[in-house]
């Protein structure tokens, strides 16, 4: 399954946009016509919903309601209330970082491979997942590791045949092919001059893939490699005012970042308006009780 709404210019030269704020306005028979959900994709391609937060989160929510709103829908009409849910998860990609934690790391679990042929610019939305808790609001450095841990346990396939893990045949997961390239990765000697590449054309497993498939792990792995390695290179390096491994009220304190206990929880605050949601998610209720950590210095 995949979602591939149509290019810019089709989105100009279009005026089957929907509203989704007169969303609610559709009926049962509005849904069921084809033309209802291409009019969605013509929607989806508009920049607007690319990359405004607030609009995204608007849309999935008036799309949610909508769906609530017909129960009977989902029983009588099971192919096209599919494409609707494939909608939702798309939008909720695209707003990866308004995201509550719990959404963020189900997303990476159960549907990578669908933002992958869906074309979502994945690494692009986890870089502003950690823009926007960039200091003292998230432990983000926990985050990376369970989105790291909720990849891992993804039992998305890639390719149809088995693959050869540690002598016993497993099914094509990505979980499965992770801890493949792991393991590949690990007897090479010279690991430092490993790339996905070299993976990909020595792996015994990757020989009988077709093009199409390569081309999804390719990105699955890069993804990978970004956040077990690129990404903590980049803070180790001091990038964006950040120290890795140490919690965002000591980097503000080394830094002299001027946040204090009220401007996070005004920042939070705004991320959560944004997010249309409350309370806190376990990540951000933390750091508001433990905000006395912060500078408090006005």
């Amino acid at each position: 399954m995949a979602i591939n709404p149509p290019n810019i210019y089709s989105w100009i030269f279009s005026e089957q946009r929907i509203n989704f704020a007169t969303i609610n306005q559709l009926t049962v028979k509005d849904l069921e016509n084809p033309q209802t959900y291409q009019r969605f994709l013509y929607t989806l391609a508009d920049p607007e919903y690319q990359t405004n937060p607030s609009s995204i989160i608007a849309g999935i929510n008036s799309l949610l309601i909508l769906l609530k709103k017909y129960p009977q829908f989902s029983q009588d009409f099971p192919e096209i209330n599919k494409k609707y849910l494939e909608i939702i998860i798309y939008l909720k990609f695209q707003s990866l970082a308004v995201q509550p934690s719990s959404i963020i790391l189900d997303l990476f679990k159960n549907y990578l491979i669908f933002a992958i042929e869906s074309q979502v610019e994945i690494k692009v939305k986890l870089e502003s997942l950690f823009s926007w808790y960039h200091y003292a609001i998230i432990d983000w450095e926990n985050l990376r590791i369970l989105i790291l841990k909720a990849f891992k346990e993804n039992e998305e396939q890639i390719g149809g045949g088995k693959i050869k893990l540690q002598q016993e045949e497993r099914e094509p997961t990505i979980k499965n092919w992770l801890n493949d390239y792991i393991i590949f990765s690990a007897s090479n000697k010279d690991s430092k001059t490993l790339d996905r590449t070299v993976y990909l054309s020595q792996s015994a497993n990757t020989q009988k893939m077709k093009p199409k498939e390569k081309e999804i792990l390719i990105k699955a792995l890069e993804l990978y490699d970004y956040l077990d390695f690129d990404l903590r290179w980049d803070r180790a390096a001091g990038k964006n005012g950040l120290i890795f491994y140490q919690k965002p009220a000591v980097v503000l304190k080394q830094n002299n970042l001027p946040i204090t206990k009220k401007e996070n929880n005004e920042k939070l605050a705004t991320v959560l308006q944004q997010r249309q949601t409350k309370p806190a998610d376990p990540f951000e209720q933390k750091y508001l009780e433990e905000s006395s950590d912060v500078n408090d210095e006005e």
